[in-house]
């Protein structure tokens, strides 16, 4: 699998799809500043958690197999 391909991430309020090197960092003042895992949609500005890799790899699989 290729990790050139940017992941593909669909914002949680306005459902628009954005690739993850898109999206903002969702906040510069957190103290977790630049440790937490969410992302600003370049949209709608909401602030989306990032989702887990092993649940990306598990679409895939389904996507894959479905056929």
């Amino acid at each position: 699998m290729s990790q050139a391909t940017a992941r593909i991430m669909i914002c949680g309020f306005c459902a628009r799809e954005f690739e993850e090197d898109r999206a903002q960092t969702a906040c510069g003042s957190c103290l977790l500043n630049g440790g937490c895992r969410w992302a600003r949609c370049p949209h709608c500005g909401y602030e989306n958690p990032e989702s887990p890799r092993w649940m990306d790899r598990l679409a895939t699989w389904v996507d894959r197999h479905a056929r």
